[in-house]
């Protein structure tokens, strides 16, 4: 089983079949196409994307429909087109996973791109980031601090 040592998950084993193939990169990201999907169950719901081929690049996601529990997909063809889908085929909700990306500022505080949802192809393990400008969601949209955290260390 192959393994990868990473920067901030340390040692992880997986299995060749469940890679990710982003076949045009992320944005900013061209280069890197293959991650693996890390989900801990200390850390739930979060799920790490974390590059195989930069062990210190990982991405901080969240399920879309955890942030916005409304959260309505509107992905354009292209993007379903590129992660295997045919176009007006019907898509089983368990067949896409969307993730939204989280950024936390030097304040300590956290948004998610709801905006632009990283989708993956469950079945086929193939991913985008999809650009959604027309959603009239924002790429900031704010999460609440857990209970209890506090800026003060």
């Amino acid at each position: 089983m192959p393994q990868l040592e990473t920067q901030h998950l340390g040692c992880i084993d997986y299995e060749p079949e469940h890679v990710v193939v982003f076949p045009a990169g992320l944005p900013a990201f061209e280069h890197e196409t293959r991650f693996l999907v890390v989900e801990q169950s200390s850390t739930t719901p979060v799920v790490f994307l974390q590059s195989l081929q930069n062990p210190d690049l990982v991405f901080l996601t969240l399920p879309a429909g955890l942030v916005d529990p409304g959260y309505q997909l509107a992905p354009a063809s292209d993007d379903l087109a590129a992660i295997g889908f045919e176009p007006d085929q019907p898509i089983e909700a368990e067949s896409l996973i969307a993730l939204a990306i989280v950024t936390i500022s030097p304040d300590r505080k956290a948004t998610a791109n709801l905006m632009a949802p990283v989708l993956i192809n469950r079945d086929r393990r193939l991913a985008v980031q999809a650009l959604q400008p027309w959603s009239g969601y924002s790429h900031q949209h704010s999460l609440p601090v857990p209970a209890g955290d506090s800026s003060c260390s």
